[in-house]
């Protein structure tokens, strides 16, 4: 839905475009004050992995005990740049040295995604490295997300490469799993009712140290896809400066994620 021919098309197509163009939109993140003293702690530090490490071990006002899911955010959105922060720290940087494809996600998106869902674990599952799924005849995936209950799908997850020039360079295998993740979700989108206005499957991409972070509805046999933000792996100190600044965008898609798993089941039950 970025380009401009796209739009004019689907409102040519659709009466209700102006839901389609909310489809686009994530639900606004703003997290608690001990979130927000995180963002800003980070945005105060020196260039330096070290200044930013002793920055949030000193000067974070931790609760004795968390109990909220704000909270948890909080837990997830630290877990993330400490990750990083730690890859920093360490001799050899994975990501600042050239790695296959699957090496590069367990060193980037694998963590990033599992901190993402820590405090949801009793409502879904993640599965990484060519898990398959009945829902989608049985194509290995790299990674799936699904409810518990249901055994829905809510989210596909793809690594079309390394950070190597040849994998950057390799337009035809991201095509191709560009293709896989669409055929995909048109094999499960015949199960459902696709007309729902929930009806939404979020597909994660990574390419090297990029990750692109999407969604696919279908309307009246049309795939409709949003690209909502992408994301370029922090490999030193002011990278990740600029990294946190798309935290809030990183929590808003995975507070999307988990609202769907909400609607998602709820369509799967009058389907």
């Amino acid at each position: 839905m970025e380009h401009k021919a796209v739009q004019d098309m689907l409102k040519s197509k659709f009466t209700n475009y102006n839901e389609l163009r909310r489809m686009k939109e994530l639900p606004e993140y703003t997290g608690t004050a001990l979130y927000q003293q995180l963002l800003c702690l980070i945005e105060a530090c020196g260039p330096t992995p070290s200044e930013i490490d002793k920055s949030l071990r000193t000067k974070i006002d931790y609760p004795e005990e968390f109990f909220s899911a704000k909270d948890l955010d909080f837990l997830a959105a630290e877990g993330v740049v400490r990750h990083f922060l730690g890859l920093m720290m360490s001799e050899t940087n994975p990501l600042s040295t050239l790695l296959d494809e699957r090496t590069c996600a367990a060193w980037s998106i694998i963590p990033v995604i599992n901190h993402l869902i820590y405090a949801y674990l009793s409502y879904v599952d993640v599965k990484w490295i060519e898990p398959t799924h009945h829902q989608t005849n049985r194509t290995k995936w790299d990674g799936i997300i699904c409810t518990k209950n249901t055994d829905d799908i809510v989210c596909l997850m793809e690594f079309a490469g390394g950070n190597t020039p040849k994998d950057e360079m390799n337009h035809k295998k991201q095509n191709n799993d560009e293709l896989k993740l669409y055929n995909g979700i048109s094999r499960l989108s015949k199960q459902i009712d696709t007309c729902s206005p929930q009806f939404r499957i979020f597909v994660i991409r990574t390419i090297g140290s990029k990750a692109y972070f999407e969604s696919v509805s279908i309307k009246c046999g049309v795939l409709i896809r949003t690209r909502h933000f992408v994301l370029e792996w922090p490999k030193n100190a002011s990278e990740l400066h600029e990294f946190t600044k798309q935290l809030p965008k990183l929590m808003s898609f995975r507070l999307a994620l988990f609202e769907a798993i909400e609607s998602f089941s709820k369509i799967t039950k009058e389907a």
